[in-house]
């Protein structure tokens, strides 16, 4: 069920991008919905996965490059649509590309993975929660989250080089 979960969200995002680059009355409400049910899709997945022991080695691969590929895909319709500055998803969408190419490399050099870190959580947390604040139009709120998130960025990137600086010189 997780998996069907993951799988799912990535289905959506081709309709909400189609939905954030379409004019129409009700369109942006449509696409604010789309991301809100994808988002929730990865809160339980991950629920489902953890309780019913239920984690699987698509999941751990699939899950969070489905949550980068919703956020990356959201985070550039609303730049193009001029709703984020381009400096803050060029920082983001650079800080996840720079930790996947990290992880992949320090998983094939050392056969080792880092785990979550609570830093990394509360970036994805404060992107995710400006997209759906910005999305819904509730300024200036959404941007102070955006920035914040853009600062969490920063601050979880250095974490995570710092922790597999650690892991590889231990």
């Amino acid at each position: 069920m997780a998996n069907f979960l993951t799988i799912l969200r990535l289905l959506l995002v081709p309709f909400f991008v189609f939905f954030m680059l379409s004019e129409g009355k009700n369109f942006s409400q449509i696409a604010l919905s789309l991301f809100l049910v994808a988002a929730l899709t990865d809160v339980i997945d991950g629920y489902i996965a953890r309780s019913f022991n239920g984690i699987t080695e698509f999941g751990k691969s699939a899950d969070p490059f489905v949550d980068r590929i919703l956020v990356a895909s959201a985070l550039i319709t609303m730049a193009y649509r001029g709703m984020i500055p381009l400096w803050g998803l060029f920082l983001i969408l650079f800080r996840d590309l720079y930790l996947t190419v990290g992880f992949l490399l320090l998983k094939e050099k050392n056969r080792k993975e880092l785990s979550v870190t609570t830093a990394g959580k509360l970036t994805t947390f404060c992107i995710i929660t400006s997209i759906v604040v910005l999305l819904a139009g509730i300024e200036p709120l959404g941007f102070y989250i955006f920035y914040a998130g853009c600062l969490m960025s920063i601050i979880s990137g250095v974490h995570y080089t710092i922790k597999a600086y650690r892991v590889i010189f231990a």
